[in-house]
């Protein structure tokens, strides 16, 4: 349902924009996910993928920004402990368990540059919980004014469907309800909050500054990953065929296995893709925050670079390319 939804989004279930969002809505809703609202914000992430300063999702800090954040103490403090397996663990029970939910109330992993909206909605407002940066109100920086009645409609799905699971509630026993929709429902939100992860987060994947991104470069900036049944049949090759995605989201998830075919040939050695078992561990691990300045400027250089990039807490980095290339 989740990944049907998604693709109404793209335009890409449907010739129809009409019955593509009234899919959507229905099936977002019932997930309890506000659809419009969702769409705005994950069509400027793929607007601005892999730029540090417009992402929406999963924007790796600065060693310096969290320094600023932390106290340089504290951040020293947990630079000692972050790669070890109970920091690591603890992460990504966060991560997983509620990760989906802080994202839609605050934002989370998303950037933090609203005072630069032109419209001045960003004024004053950072992401976190109550401060004004979320998925459910018309006013956040997150959308412009023309937004408004998109986002209440994306509000009034939301409240039909917890009517409706309050009257179950009540009715049929909320024992039964927890196992029928809750435990399902942060199920889903774990195998959604990984695969976004995992399509962004990977030791050779670059993130770029605001002066060198560009949208072909942050296209790239993106892995495939093999999920073998659960995710060629459960998810509907939608973490198998993500960097096509990225490129052209109106293909449709039935099409993308062939465009990817297509795509792999066009991109050349730019083209990445992993096929490890227990990648989610292994990506958390590593992948921390990053220091801005490394660029690459010959091929050996360059896949320095890029092993480097992001995930490196020893020396992390912002893969910048030359301007030659």
């Amino acid at each position: 349902m989740w990944v049907l939804a998604h693709e109404c989004g793209h335009q890409a279930f449907s010739p129809s924009k009409v019955l593509n969002d009234t899919v959507g809505w229905i099936l977002h809703s019932a997930l309890l996910v506000p659809y419009f609202s969702w769409k705005i914000s994950h069509g400027k992430h793929h607007k601005a993928t892999g730029n540090m300063e417009r992402d929406m999702v999963f924007v790796p800090k600065t060693r310096e920004e969290k320094a600023s954040r932390l106290g340089k103490l504290v951040h020293e403090l947990s630079e000692l402990g972050e790669e070890t397996p109970i920091v690591t663990f603890i992460m990504l029970l966060g991560q997983q368990l509620i990760g989906w939910p802080n994202y839609l109330l605050t934002n989370v992993t998303g950037h933090d540059n609203h005072e630069r909206q032109l419209e001045g909605r960003g004024k004053g407002k950072k992401n976190g919980f109550l401060n004004g940066v979320n998925h459910f109100n018309p006013s956040s920086p997150l959308y412009e004014a023309k937004d408004a009645k998109l986002i209440l409609l994306s509000d009034i799905g939301l409240a039909i469907t917890i009517s409706a699971l309050v009257y179950l509630g009540n009715n049929f026993g909320w024992s039964n309800l927890l196992v029928w929709y809750f435990i399902p429902y942060f199920w889903v939100n774990h195998w959604l909050v990984a695969i976004t992860f995992l399509q962004h987060t990977d030791p050779s994947l670059p993130h770029y500054t605001g002066e060198s991104w560009n949208y072909v470069r942050g296209a790239a900036a993106t892995i495939d990953r093999e999920f073998g049944f659960i995710g060629r049949q459960l998810l509907h090759g939608i973490i198998e065929t993500h960097v096509l995605h990225h490129y052209v989201s109106t293909i449709p998830f039935y099409n993308a296995d062939e465009a990817s075919e297509a795509i792999k040939k066009v991109m050349g050695r730019h083209y990445r893709a992993g096929h490890e078992g227990e990648v989610l561990w292994a990506s958390s691990r590593p992948c921390g925050a990053v220091r801005a300045g490394a660029t690459g400027s010959s091929p050996a250089r360059e896949l320095r670079a890029r092993a480097r990039a992001f995930c490196s807490s020893a020396t992390p980095t912002v893969w910048v390319p030359s301007p030659s290339r």
